[in-house]
């Protein structure tokens, strides 16, 4: 295994998964790194004492395997080479994701794994990756489980990894749907306000199979109102003018609450891209 400094900061090369595992669990106060965009853009390199194990090198992490159940992408695949190279074999939702979650020049350094691991919140890959069912396999150098996205963080948005754990794959399940959806609100250059909405559903004919979407926004976590979702899965289309007014209204109700922090404009703006979304669920 490879060791350099920088700036007096010990940085590992683990030329292998086991080794990275075996490092980890051995030096639990070490920073993982992936991408190491993260660790640019917050100023954190510049603060940090170290050490570092970066999997840069950890081929096994650089993979993407598709089977009829399920495609596969290792934590170290990078977020421009899937939105280009790979973007056939992606759902809809996540190609978009991915284009809107970050700038060109930062998409090839920036990687699965690190955005879905970053401390003290969700990017914008994780609600598109809540919607779609993706799962996650946490490992060990003893252990592995799988969970899914939505559980890897607390009610705070701080991750609930422990030290000597890597996240390693994602896994998504291939499912169809008839509409995939991506409505964004953000301010220009305002990156640190995000306000997206993203949406999936299924119909057969004129009946709503499911309806699914949440938002991005500054809040640690994305937003989901999965009881609203419930209630409009198995309706007719084009969705009643009545049932389109009650989700809304419901839905102010819950964007307005003080814990997700939208001012009174961001919430109206939250509103007419759910609105917007229902519609065109409603007459595609």
């Amino acid at each position: 295994m490879d060791t350099t400094r920088h700036s007096g900061v010990a940085i590992y090369y683990p030329q292998d998964l086991q080794d990275a595992l075996l490092l980890a669990r051995k030096r639990p106060e070490a920073v993982l790194m992936a991408g190491g965009t993260y660790l640019a853009m917050s100023g954190t390199w510049t603060r940090f004492q170290g050490p570092i194990i970066t999997l840069q090198r950890v081929s096994e992490l650089s993979r993407i395997i598709r089977t009829e159940r399920y495609l596969e992408i290792g934590a170290m695949v990078s977020q421009g080479h899937l939105s280009t190279v790979a973007r056939a074999v992606l759902p809809p939702l996540l190609t978009r994701a991915l284009l809107l979650a970050a700038p060109p020049t930062v998409r090839w350094n920036a990687t699965m794994g690190g955005n879905l691991t970053i401390p003290d919140r969700s990017l914008g890959i994780s609600p598109a990756l809540i919607l779609l069912d993706a799962v996650v396999e946490i490992r060990t150098s003893t252990r592995s489980r799988w969970i899914p996205v939505s559980a890897i963080r607390n009610q705070q948005g701080f991750s609930l990894l422990h030290e000597d754990e890597i996240l390693t794959r994602i896994r998504i399940p291939r499912v169809p749907w008839t509409h995939t959806h991506l409505f964004s609100a953000t301010p220009p250059h305002r990156m640190d306000r995000p306000l997206t909405l993203y949406g999936l559903a299924r119909s057969e004919g004129s009946l709503l199979e499911e309806i699914r979407w949440a938002f991005h926004t500054r809040h640690p976590l994305p937003i989901r109102m999965a009881d609203l979702e419930g209630l409009l899965s198995g309706q007719r289309l084009p969705l009643p003018e009545r049932e389109m007014t009650r989700t809304l209204d419901e839905a102010e109700a819950l964007i307005a609450q003080e814990q997700y922090g939208l001012s009174p404009h961001e919430q109206r703006q939250a509103l007419h891209l759910l609105h917007t979304f229902l519609l065109n669920v409603s007459y595609a």
